[in-house]
C-alpha cells in the first residue's frame, strides 16, 4: 500500500517529500501541476512559525496583510458575541488556507487560535502576485477560497435548520472528507478512522450545543454507526449509514477544479 505522503491518489503525480498537505490536495484534486506544486513547497517552507494551543494565530482587529496556511496541527476561528462568550465559526486543517479575506487588506473581525500544536505558514500579498506566473495554481487558490464559503454557508444551513444528531453527523463527515482529501482519514475495516484533536466542548460549541447535549448526541450516533471518540482518534465504524443519516453530499468540499472549472478559468491557466 502507498503511502499517503508520496502518493495523492492513484495514478496522480507523485511528489517528493515533503510534500504540504496543501500540496498535495491542489495536485490531487484542484488541476495543479506537480512543477507548480514543488513552487508552493518552496514558498510555503519560507515564513513558517509555531502556535501553542490556545495562543492565537491571527488575532482579532489585526490588520490582514498575509494569509496563513495551516501546515501541520488544527486551529479554530472564533467570534467574540455580545455576552463575551467565543462561537466557533470556523476549523481550519491541515492544507488549509486561514483568513482569505486577507488579500482584500481587511481588519480580521475574528480570531484564529490553535487547538493543538499548530505549525503555519504565512504567505504575504506581495507572494501572492507571483501567482501571475503560475496561473493553474492561482486557479487552484481561487477554488480553494470558493470550497472555504461553501463550507461556511453549509455550517449556517446545519444550525438553522438541521436537529442536534444530524449537525454533528454532518460535521463529522465534513471532517473526515476534508482530511480525506490530504490523505489524513485511513480506512478502518467498513468505515474510516482519522486523527481529531476536539473535544466535546468544541464539538459542541461548533454546532450549537452544550458540551451536556453534545455528549448525548455522540452516544447516541456511537450506538447507531460505531462512533468512537478516544485518544485523539475518531473512529467511524459505518461511515456511509452516517452520511445517509444527515444527507452528506461531499460536493461542496471536493469541488474538483479538473472536472467543474468554467471553460474561461481554464483559459486563463494555457
Amino acid at each position: 500500500m502507498h503511502d499517503p505522503v508520496d502518493t495523492l491518489v492513484n495514478e496522480r503525480p507523485i511528489l517528493p517529500k515533503p510534500a504540504s498537505f496543501l500540496t498535495r490536495k491542489l495536485v490531487g484534486h484542484r488541476g495543479v501541476n506537480a512543477e507548480d506544486g514543488r513552487w508552493l513547497d518552496t514558498i510555503l517552507q519560507r515564513n513558517q512559525r509555531s502556535v501553542e494551543p490556545g495562543s492565537a494565530l491571527v488575532e482579532l482587529g489585526a490588520p490582514h496583510s498575509e494569509i496563513h496556511v495551516i501546515v501541520g496541527g488544527w486551529a479554530m476561528r472564533r467570534k467574540k458575541m455580545r455576552d463575551g462568550s467565543n462561537q466557533i465559526v470556523a476549523l481550519h486543517l491541515p492544507g488549509e488556507i486561514c483568513e482569505f479575506n486577507a488579500v482584500l487588506g481587511m481588519v480580521s473581525d475574528t480570531e484564529t487560535v490553535a487547538i493543538d500544536r499548530v505549525r503555519a505558514a504565512a504567505i504575504s500579498a506581495r507572494t501572492l502576485n507571483e501567482l501571475s506566473t503560475h496561473p493553474r495554481l492561482g486557479r487552484a487558490l481561487w477554488w480553494e477560497s470558493m470550497a472555504s464559503g461553501a463550507i461556511q454557508r453549509q455550517w449556517f444551513a446545519n444550525v438553522a435548520s438541521a436537529n442536534a444528531a444530524t449537525r454533528m453527523a454532518h460535521l463529522l463527515c465534513e471532517l473526515e472528507q476534508r482530511l480525506h482529501l490530504v490523505g489524513g482519514s485511513q480506512a478502518h475495516g467498513e468505515g474510516r478512522v482519522f486523527t481529531c484533536p476536539l473535544t466535546q466542548m468544541h464539538l459542541g460549541n461548533a454546532t450549537a450545543m452544550s458540551v451536556e447535549h453534545a455528549n448525548r448526541t455522540l452516544a447516541q450516533l456511537r450506538r447507531q454507526f460505531g462512533l468512537r471518540a478516544k485518544g485523539g482518534l475518531i473512529e467511524i465504524d459505518d461511515l456511509a449509514g452516517l452520511q445517509a443519516f444527515c444527507g452528506f453530499d461531499p460536493g461542496y468540499i471536493v469541488l474538483d477544479a479538473k472536472s467543474h472549472a468554467p471553460s474561461i478559468m481554464h483559459g486563463a491557466a494555457r
